[in-house]
């Protein structure tokens, strides 16, 4: 894992942390509570992504793209972007 994906994942978790917060009230605590709650689940749930080994199947894009696509190994992956 690279450090802009786990930056990702923590980022998004901070947010979906504070919109679930507004959308279920009597669950919520607070803006700071509920962004660490979704930090801790945005990296926790990214990494869990990624032993299931649907973290990378987003085509890459530069570079370092190649102009074949290759099909995902694992059933995860496949299910989520077949080929």
């Amino acid at each position: 894992m690279d450090i802009v994906g786990l930056i990702v994942q923590l980022i998004s978790g901070a947010l979906g942390g504070n919109v679930a917060g507004a959308l279920l009230k009597q669950f919520s605590l607070g803006p700071v509570g509920n962004s660490i709650v979704g930090i801790i689940g945005g990296g926790l749930g990214g990494q869990l992504l990624g032993m299931l080994g649907a973290g990378d199947v987003a085509p890459r894009v530069g570079p370092a793209s190649t102009s074949a696509r290759s099909c995902p190994t694992s059933p995860v992956a496949a299910w989520v972007a077949p080929c």
